[in-house]
């Protein structure tokens, strides 16, 4: 005697199609929280660059006067 095939109820697919979407936003808020973060890191870099430039152009500036 052969089984039929189990087949999921509406419901089933229903709860299935939640935890899908959920599991896909919860990727989706990691994916942003860390290009936040990288984000971030560049600007930080940017600046700190900047910072480094402003400061050798000033010992530059001051060895012309001299």
């Amino acid at each position: 005697m052969s089984k039929a095939p189990l087949t999921p109820s509406p419901q089933q697919l229903i709860e299935k199609q939640q935890r899908n979407i959920e599991n896909v936003m919860t990727a989706q808020n990691h994916l942003f929280a860390s290009l936040e973060k990288l984000v971030n890191l560049n600007i930080e870099l940017f600046k700190s660059s900047l910072d480094e430039v402003a400061a050798q152009s000033q010992k530059v500036g001051q060895l012309q006067v001299h």
